[in-house]
């Protein structure tokens, strides 16, 4: 049977221990970004931010016809090319909210906004000054659910994804001639002038060349109880840690050291299953999230585990007394040009074997030892199963 590399192992690193502060003022915006109405709404807007909640209340008129808006918007300057990520996270009434990118903060400018309104994804568009609004209908989503927005030259795209890692393309890319500088960022109204509607939207990131947003590589472990170290390996961290936080599900981690391309964390107590990200100040510009399992039976050292494709419900990988426990959802593996599974795994260079003996398995449950025979973890690699 042959078996091929797959990706490389990090090690840990520890050091004296620093308690990571997470921004918390809820009355302004991260460095570098502004906030203000556009067009004509009504009843004034605003934003906040406040561990690492992005707070927009608008006003207007909806984003999906008209030859003009009206919003709140949240933005900082972007020149050239550029994506904007954000989760939506919650709404009140029947808001309209959404990443956006657009050439001025006048009402009728050229646009893109890939955007939520009670539950259902639209990627509206202008692409001539005050010309009219255009939109493709995604699908119907429950929220939190991310959107992203992308500019390569004069074509724009829109995409959302369940989990930040899967993203799936609404609609097809438009062509809009747009100037070098632009501005891009959040935008909500509730599509009426008189009165408000209020948007939360987390794990906001820009990314340019210039200004690349961090990225996580890879990660030590991906489960782990109360107390573990884990490090984190990538770029874009900083030098030092300066007002930088990192977070699982929301809630700051315990800092051991820093470096623009490595973190070492300790969980804390209180910490819970969710996103682990990197918050760099002075922006507060957010990582690419990984799952992170707080268990009290994690995986052995050297042992990962994550979902691969799209999944559905998450899954997760537990190991006591000798057993490991897997969960997934997903689809399945035996047919389709990709796959979606839920994967504990740990690396390999080169030639060698995995036996495992299967213990039981859940109704309609499909289990096998499995073998990637690629270095990245996507959906549609090539893969062996026993």
């Amino acid at each position: 049977m042959r078996i091929a590399r797959i990706i490389i192992a990090l090690g840990l690193g520890l050091a004296v221990l620093f308690l990571a502060v997470p921004w918390s003022q809820g009355q302004s915006l991260p460095s570098g970004w502004q906030d203000q109405d556009v067009g004509t709404v009504g009843v004034a807007g605003s934003a906040s931010y406040a561990s690492n909640v992005f707070t927009v209340a608008g006003a207007g008129h909806s984003f999906t016809y008209g030859t003009t808006d009206g919003f709140h918007f949240a933005y900082q300057q972007l020149s050239g090319d550029g994506t904007l990520v954000a989760r939506v996270v919650s709404e009140t009434g029947y808001a309209q909210a959404g990443v956006m990118i657009r050439e001025t903060l006048s009402s009728g400018a050229t646009s893109m906004i890939v955007l939520d309104t009670s539950s259902y994804i639209y990627n509206a568009y202008r692409t001539t000054t005050s010309g009219s609004t255009s939109y493709t209908q995604g699908s119907y989503v429950t929220l939190p659910y991310w959107v992203k927005v992308a500019r390569s030259g004069s074509t724009f795209t829109g995409y959302v994804s369940a989990d930040g890692v899967n993203w799936v393309q609404v609609g097809t890319s438009q062509t809009i001639s747009m100037a070098q500088n632009v501005y891009v960022g959040l935008a909500v109204t509730s599509g009426s002038t008189s009165y408000t509607y209020t948007a939360t939207f987390d794990n906001v990131s820009v990314n340019t060349s210039a200004n690349p947003a961090p990225q996580i590589a890879s990660v030590s472990a991906t489960t782990g109880s109360i107390g573990s170290q884990v490090t984190i390996a990538g770029s874009g961290f900083g030098s030092s840690q300066g007002s930088s936080v990192v977070l699982l599900n929301g809630t700051a981690v315990t800092i051991n050291s820093w470096s623009d391309t490595s973190i070492a964390i300790t969980i804390p107590t209180g910490a819970t299953t969710g996103y682990l990200i990197a918050s760099v100040a002075p922006g507060m510009n957010d990582s690419n999230p990984i799952i992170f399992t707080v268990t009290s039976s994690p995986l052995p050292t050297g042992w990962l585990d994550q979902d691969v494709g799209v999944v559905g419900p998450r899954g997760s990988g537990t190991y006591t007394a000798g057993v490991f426990t897997v969960t997934g959802g997903g689809s399945n593996v035996l047919a389709g040009t990709t796959d979606a599974f839920h994967f504990v795994y740990q690396p390999l260079s080169g030639d060698g074997t995995l036996v495992a003996r299967i213990v039981s398995v859940s109704i309609r449950c499909r289990a096998w030892p499995l073998l990637l025979s690629v270095q990245k973890l996507r959906p549609n690699q090539r893969a062996v199963f026993e």
